[in-house]
């Protein structure tokens, strides 16, 4: 159905919104932020099998490796026609189950869903049942080449009338074979986490979150193995592991400067997360330009020993460290939150926003935070 007859037909004045977010696990906050504009239908489920004897060993049935072979295979083969084939086979139109609301459990018809929102998942979904919807999927992995190969051939996102990429290689590579996608970066999710904490010392120089994993992250630790050694010379040291929300959050705000190295110059979490912190951020050049603004949001750096230069003159100038982090953490707040993401895709879909939660959100955080901080 056309996105403007499909928006004609839900009559978005008279009544509430009802939406159906299909969504990986580790998407599922996607609900929360949803919750706030209309009455959400969620499925959700584990894209990889983690059965309770083979485990790993029938990983390759699950959906994202058994979907992603066909992505895969015509990427390695240069062929759209032999991805596409393959795609009809190891990934036919999936069927699906009643939807349930969360908070009551009550059944939702499918053509009194005005709105269906599909983030990052590789499988084909059947979405004509859902005769009233505008369909929207969003490209969130979307910075490197096979993924985006991957969306196009193997999860159908031409089928959806909506199609948003949070980086700009998925929009540029989606426009040059038709579909007109739409910017839409991630953004500071769990912020409630991800926050300010009063009574947290800066015992840490620099700091580093992140997986470090041969292969996946070679480019990462090539760049952080070459920083950590000319630090040590100038006797800094950088306390890099894995962490995530909670001691990810007391790491950020335990440091002077939060470094952060992307696999491919994109725009990661890792950037939202750290300057809702209201940590100083020292971030690898790229994708971060089109959000903030390097010297006012944070810092960039281009080599490694631009890194080392920044790293040493910020450690020594405690007030102009403050004084980016302070703007980072404001403009983050008042311009990339979640809700903003998520009033853009209901705005973008045709619908009107009654209340707008990306205003009022930063509101009462910058007054808990005040709150917190006051003696």
């Amino acid at each position: 159905m056309p996105m403007e007859q499909a928006i004609a037909a839900t009559g978005t004045n008279n009544k509430s919104l009802n939406i159906a977010l299909i969504v990986p696990y580790f998407y599922i906050e996607l609900y929360y932020y949803f919750s706030f504009y209309g009455n959400v239908y969620v499925q959700t489920y584990e894209p990889f099998y983690h059965g309770p004897y083979l485990g790993r060993r029938l990983r390759l049935l699950s959906h994202e490796y058994l979907h992603g072979f066909a992505g895969w295979l015509g990427m390695k083969l240069r062929s759209r026609r032999v991805a596409g084939l393959l795609a009809r086979l190891l990934n036919p139109p999936h069927r699906f189950q009643s939807l349930h609301v969360v908070h009551d459990l009550g059944l939702a018809r499918p053509e009194s869903i005005d709105l269906v929102v599909v983030a990052e998942l590789l499988c084909r979904y059947d979405l004509r049942r859902f005769r009233n919807a505008v369909k929207a999927f969003w490209a969130i992995d979307s910075f490197n080449e096979q993924r985006i190969f991957m969306y196009e051939n193997v999860a159908g996102i031409d089928s959806y009338d909506l199609v948003f990429a949070a980086h700009r290689l998925g929009v540029e590579r989606f426009r040059e074979h038709g579909v007109e996608a739409r910017f839409l970066p991630l953004a500071l999710r769990y912020e409630w986490i991800y926050r300010p904490m009063s009574g947290v010392g800066k015992s840490y120089d620099v700091v580093f979150v992140g997986r470090l994993q041969r292969g996946t992250h070679s480019r990462r630790m090539r760049i952080l193995g070459e920083i950590v050694e000319r630090l040590r010379r100038h006797g800094v040291r950088v306390h890099y592991t894995a962490a995530w929300h909670h001691d990810a959050s007391r790491l950020y705000n335990s440091s002077r400067i939060v470094l952060n190295v992307s696999r491919l110059s994109e725009l990661n979490l890792r950037v939202f997360e750290a300057l809702g912190t209201r940590s100083f951020l020292l971030s690898d050049d790229g994708e971060v330009r089109l959000v903030l603004e390097p010297g006012r949001h944070l810092e960039v750096f281009s080599s490694v020993e631009e890194a080392v230069d920044k790293i040493l003159y910020y450690l020594g100038d405690s007030e102009a460290r403050e004084r980016i982090a302070s703007e980072g953490h404001r403009e983050v707040l008042e311009k990339h939150t979640m809700f903003h993401r998520v009033e853009k895709i209901i705005e973008e879909a045709g619908f009107r926003v009654e209340t707008r939660w990306s205003r009022l959100m930063p509101r009462l955080l910058q007054g808990g935070a005040a709150a917190a901080e006051s003696p």
